[in-house]
C-alpha cells in the first residue's frame, strides 16, 4: 500500500478550489508567510 497516496487530507477537487489558479496560490502563500500583512523591517 502506498501510504502517501492514501494519506488523510483534501481531495484534488478541494485543492484545486483553494489553490487552482496562480492568484489563489499566491494569496494563500502570502497569507501563510505574512499573517498580518507585509511589513518592511527597515
Amino acid at each position: 500500500m502506498n501510504r502517501v497516496q492514501f494519506q488523510a487530507g483534501m481531495s484534488v477537487t478541494q485543492f484545486m478550489e483553494l489553490y487552482g489558479t496562480q492568484a489563489q496560490c499566491e494569496a494563500a502563500l502570502e497569507k501563510i508567510r505574512w499573517r498580518d500583512g507585509f511589513v518592511c523591517p527597515m
